[in-house]
């Protein structure tokens, strides 16, 4: 990338992330996973209304999940969504997983996973879907889990999300945004501020 580190530590509005991407959709469509989103009798429910069974629904994950590799020399125009802590539950005081996202124009998101514990750094891979607003991702190569949340939330300061572990469970975790540290503060506040527009050594479960 062209941008110093401290660039993707900028975040985006609802507002300037629906202008980026080519979509544009007129209202954001929240994913509040286990209250408006849920599992019931083998099926997911958004709203009360039944959009497809369960494991039907996972698979359509794993398919928004999946996006052709770049080629080495592509030249893709990235949006900053920030950087984000990943909390398993509510005792989860100390978050070990950290995220840096981004998205390009068509959609595609991209960034990378560090897990602190174990000093793993893999890179994601995922989009958002045209038609839901449902973003789904992998992390790292060879990966079975699929980690989805709601396009909004990747511009909201918290936002619920749901890992699959391969279809044999879902656990719901939480997306909270970061603040940049002092010296990457001063260095996007020279340049107008932040944008308002599974490891084997690990304890837990981890989406990578």
């Amino acid at each position: 990338h062209r941008f110093p580190a401290y660039h993707w530590w900028r975040w985006a509005t609802w507002a300037s992330l629906n202008s980026w991407i080519v979509y544009s959709y007129t209202d954001p469509w929240y994913y509040d996973y286990n209250y408006n989103v849920i599992f019931e009798d083998d099926a997911v429910f958004i709203n009360e209304d039944p959009v497809a069974m369960a494991d039907d629904y996972i698979v359509m994950g794993e398919e928004i999940a999946e996006v052709p590799e770049l080629a080495e020399d592509a030249e893709v125009e990235w949006l900053p969504l920030g950087v984000f802590a990943i909390s398993t539950s509510e005792n989860d005081r100390t978050p070990q997983m950290t995220l840096q996202l981004v998205m390009s124009k068509d959609g595609r998101l991209g960034g990378t996973y560090y897990h602190w514990e174990t000093q793993s750094m893999r890179e994601v891979h995922g989009s958002v879907d045209e038609k839901t607003q449902r973003v789904a991702f992998r992390i790292g190569e060879g990966n079975d889990n699929v980690v989805e949340v709601g396009l909004p939330g990747l511009s909201a300061d918290e936002a619920p999300m749901w890992v699959h572990f391969g279809g044999s469970k879902t656990q719901t975790w939480t997306l909270i945004r970061l603040e940049p540290p002092p010296s990457v503060q001063r260095e996007l506040e020279k340049e107008g501020g932040a944008d308002p527009a599974g490891d084997a050594d690990a304890k837990g479960d981890t989406p990578g």
